[in-house]
Formats: structure tokens, C-alpha cells, sequence
């Protein structure tokens, strides 16, 4: 029987990114002699599942003691998105996201500016001269895509459009004309199931004050939040009372037009926006022609919260 002792998870919910760099960096760790494994807490984003379809990629999800195990975490540094694992098994924390200041007791953080946790692990593989498997390369390359948002994002560096390049040619079977019908997929919303599409599951912190921001990304986005405003408003009553918070928004990108809306329902969200950054919301909206991601916003809070 083969003994796991080290185990890689990411966050519920996990998007790509997430769940390509937890497959991925598994393949690494046994690659490099360690005895490895990945978990996924279910459900993931849509995108992965879109993904796997297309290129025939059977994700595992097999269940492990955690408490005999070290756990390697990537693509969150919230405790709260993965507690499902014991906080004192955690070793290593691996993230691009603004830090969020929790405990992880004596686990490394590492923080990366990078559009995609995937360029960094595409990165371990090629500077160790490793090969990978072609569902790694597949997974690595379009959650990279998927994350920059086809490097559209304000988040995306030098380093994600060369790995992008780079896992091209590990896999003949990627392809940027798949991108398209990729991100068509992506944005067809499962209006009964539209909480967990707007992914508003996770409270977050500017300086006391607690937030939920939700975002989707499709085609069309503001016809979309006009036809569903009132289902969108009632998801977001339902959070604030479960979170215990009155500030809440949805960043919808419009992944084809290049511009992204930030909605709220919440006048409390609006005054928040005034008082502390000087911005105003028209019909409780603020729009911009061009892209940007939650964690971009989420930065830009923090930074600049008076």
C-alpha cells in the first residue's frame, strides 16, 4: 500500500487555478521523490469541469487521513476556505492573493504576483527539467487562460504569458482556439443554481468592516444583471444574514467586451464606497471599460481604506 505524506488541497469552491495546481503540484512532489497526493473538495467552478470534458481528464477524489498527513495549500491564504483540514497539518501555504491575515500556525507562506498560481508550478517543473503529464500541461496552460482571463486582466506579468507559452509546446493537444468555446461554456449561468455561481461563500475583512464579494465572469454582463437583478438581490439578503455582514457586492467581467460592473444592493456598500474611496455608484453600479478581477479589488481596498 502506498502511504501519502504529503497532500495538496485548495479552497472550496476551487476554481481552475486551484484545482490545475493542486493536480499539478502533487505530479511535481512524487516527481521529485516525496509520496504525494491532491484533494478536491467538491463542488468546483464550473471551468474545470468545462475543461476536463473537453480533454477526457478523470480528477480523483480520493479521500485521506489528514491528521497523518502534511498539507500543502495553494491558491488561498484564508483559513476559512479550507476547514475541512486541520489548521496544524498545514505546512506550506502557495497564493497570489492579497494576504489575509489568518493563522495558519506555523505553516511557510509564500505570496506571488502572478495572474496564476499555475505559472508557478509550471515553473518548479521546468526549472527542475521534469516532464509532466499532458493532463498537467492541459490543466496548467488554461488555468493560466483561465485566471489572466486570456491575459486580459490587470493581474497578468511577464511570467504567465511565457509559462503559457512554454506548456504549449510539453502538450501538442493545447490549443488557443479552444479558448473561445471555453469561455462561451463558461458563461452560460445555471440560474437554480446561482449562488453557487456568483461564489459568495467567503467573508473578507477591510481593516474591521466584513465583506462578501461575489463575481461572475461571462459574455453580456450587464443585459445579465438586469434580467436577474431581483434573483440577485434575494442571494444577497440570504448571505447577509448568514454572514453577518451588510457590505456586500458582485464584480461581474464581461470577458468578451473587456469592461467589469460592480454591483451592490446595499446602500450601506455604497455609503462604504463614498465615505472611504470617493466613489459613487449610479443605480447601484459603478462600471468600468476595462478588466478587473475580486482580488484585484480586494487590494485595492485594503490599500486604499481610509
Amino acid at each position: 500500500m502506498i502511504i501519502i505524506t504529503k497532500v495538496v488541497v485548495s479552497y472550496k469552491n476551487a476554481d481552475l487555478d486551484g484545482v490545475a495546481c493542486a493536480y499539478a503540484y502533487a505530479e511535481f512532489l512524487n516527481k521529485m521523490g516525496h509520496s504525494a497526493g491532491y484533494y478536491i473538495k467538491m463542488p468546483m467552478q464550473k471551468e474545470v469541469s468545462i475543461v476536463c470534458s473537453m480533454f477526457n481528464i478523470e480528477l480523483n477524489n480520493t479521500s485521506y487521513d489528514f491528521n497523518s498527513s502534511e498539507i500543502i495549500v495553494v491558491d488561498t491564504n484564508t483559513l476559512s476556505a479550507v476547514d475541512f483540514v486541520p489548521t496544524d497539518r498545514i505546512i506550506e501555504i502557495i497564493d497570489h492573493h492579497p494576504i489575509s491575515g489568518d493563522d495558519f500556525g506555523k505553516a511557510e507562506l509564500k505570496l506571488y504576483k502572478l495572474g496564476a498560481i499555475c505559472t508557478l508550478i509550471a515553473e518548479y517543473f521546468r526549472d527542475n527539467n521534469l516532464t509532466m503529464s499532458r493532463e498537467t500541461a492541459i490543466l496548467l496552460y488554461y488555468g493560466i487562460i483561465s485566471n489572466t482571463v486570456n491575459f486580459n486582466a490587470n493581474i497578468t506579468t511577464i511570467r504567465d504569458r511565457k509559462m503559457a507559452n512554454w506548456l504549449k509546446d510539453q502538450c501538442s493537444e493545447i490549443d488557443e482556439k479552444l479558448i473561445g468555446d471555453i469561455f462561451d461554456k463558461k458563461s452560460v449561468v445555471d440560474l437554480n443554481n446561482l449562488r453557487f455561481e456568483m461564489e459568495v461563500e467567503e467573508k473578507f475583512y477591510v481593516g474591521s468592516y466584513g465583506f462578501v464579494i461575489g463575481q461572475l465572469e461571462i459574455t453580456n454582463a450587464e443585459d445579465f444583471l438586469w434580467e436577474n437583478r431581483d434573483a440577485i438581490d434575494n442571494i444577497f439578503e440570504d448571505v447577509k444574514k448568514e454572514f453577518n455582514v451588510s457590505l456586500v457586492f458582485i464584480n461581474i467581467v464581461d470577458i468578451f467586451r473587456g469592461y467589469h460592473i460592480i454591483y451592490t444592493p446595499s446602500s450601506e456598500t455604497e455609503r462604504f464606497f463614498l465615505d472611504h474611496y470617493g466613489l459613487k455608484f449610479k443605480n447601484g453600479i459603478i462600471r468600468e471599460e476595462s478588466y478587473m478581477l475580486r482580488k484585484e479589488i480586494k487590494m485595492f481596498l485594503r490599500k486604499n481604506f481610509k
